[in-house]
């Protein structure tokens, strides 16, 4: 009887492993979509696209790490041009680009998923991180270090 409560949990065991790599994995997928789209924006120098990618941080705590930036917003649209440029920038000097790894961590304020680009251009390469949120459902840029 003990045995079968062994095996019982076991079982267990690694269905929970199974949907938990399952999700991750779905969370992945989602995550290098959210990088193309940001990345696309960028490249098409589509301000109000940046703005609807990136998460707000600021005073409103309604909106604080919930709600994506308001491109209608003067100051807001004013981040989302320079997070534009900046990507733009990287994605100029390079011929290509690759995902290099993707980590959750958590803190105080909510998951954070840390995704590392490698921008190539022949033999060299620049290295970026760009930090997401998770957030109505859809993953919005938080910083890029």
């Amino acid at each position: 009887m003990k045995k079968h409560y062994i095996i019982a949990g076991m079982v267990l065991f690694m269905l929970a492993l199974s949907v938990t790599q399952a999700q991750s994995s779905q969370e992945k997928m989602s995550l290098k979509g959210a990088v193309e789209q940001l990345f696309k924006s960028c490249k098409g120098n589509d301000y109000r696209g940046v703005a609807e990618k990136t998460v707000y941080t600021g005073n409103n705590q309604k909106r604080n790490f919930k709600a994506p930036l308001n491109p209608n917003s003067t100051n807001e649209k004013k981040k989302a041009k320079r997070i534009s440029r900046k990507i733009s920038a990287l994605i100029m000097v390079a011929d290509n680009y690759s995902i290099k790894s993707i980590t959750k961590r958590s803190d105080s304020n909510a998951d954070k998923y840390y995704v590392k680009v490698e921008f190539g251009s022949g033999k060299q390469s620049i290295s970026t991180e760009l930090v997401f949120i998770k957030s109505g459902g859809k993953f919005l840029l938080y910083e890029i270090n």
